[in-house]
């Protein structure tokens, strides 16, 4: 069964973020109204809340 997580407690977290096209791995290192910011490896990816399925901690 699925248990809603407040996004807010994954920031700094290694966490798998689920997306409309696939997932990302990373640090969360944002997360608001607009959407949330991962860090993967060299980079900080920017997933708009429209693309976001579903955010897993690792």
């Amino acid at each position: 069964m699925h248990t809603p997580i407040d996004p807010s407690r994954l920031l700094g977290r290694n966490s798998e973020v689920h997306t409309g096209t696939g997932v990302i791995t990373g640090t969360i290192l944002a997360v608001g109204m607009t959407g949330v910011s991962v860090q993967c490896v060299d980079q900080v990816i920017r997933v708009a809340s429209a693309d976001l399925r579903s955010i897993r901690p690792i």
